[in-house]
């Protein structure tokens, strides 16, 4: 599987989205070689009013179009936690199921704790969806 991926610095108004694509490898290892203390510490040492976004890696699967991001956020560089946002295709009923059913893409969002964080994007990259929707819920 391929993903592209783009970056959100919280001192640049600009998301950053780099042409090349990545493998599950090299995601995994972006994510767990990313300096998001430092990127924590930078964003609190502006005024607020000068940080545009939290530190966030988005990745999206080229095969199915899924999105995954991290964002870290929390006051302790030490103990930060990653909000997760997840964009998945799911089925909805139309008017309780009388006009049938629309698929689309849907987000859900939560916070966890860095190593759950990992753990969910272990199971995006190898495309565990059952399990994720699972955990979020």
């Amino acid at each position: 599987m391929s993903f592209k991926y783009s970056i959100c610095h919280p001192d640049k108004p600009n998301i950053e989205y780099p042409k090349n694509t990545l493998n599950a490898s090299a995601v995994k290892e972006m994510v767990h070689s990313y300096p998001w203390k430092e990127a924590l510490k930078k964003m609190h040492a502006l005024p607020k009013d000068a940080v545009y976004y939290s530190p966030s890696l988005d990745f999206t699967n080229l095969n199915n179009n899924y999105t995954f991001c991290l964002s870290a956020v929390g006051e302790d560089l030490e103990n930060f936690t990653f909000y997760i946002f997840y964009n998945r295709k799911i089925k909805k009923k139309i008017l309780f199921g009388l006009l049938g059913e629309k698929e689309d893409f849907y987000w859900i969002d939560k916070s966890f704790s860095r190593e759950a964080g990992h753990s969910l994007l272990d199971h995006f990259l190898s495309g565990n969806y059952q399990q994720m929707e699972k955990l979020m819920q």
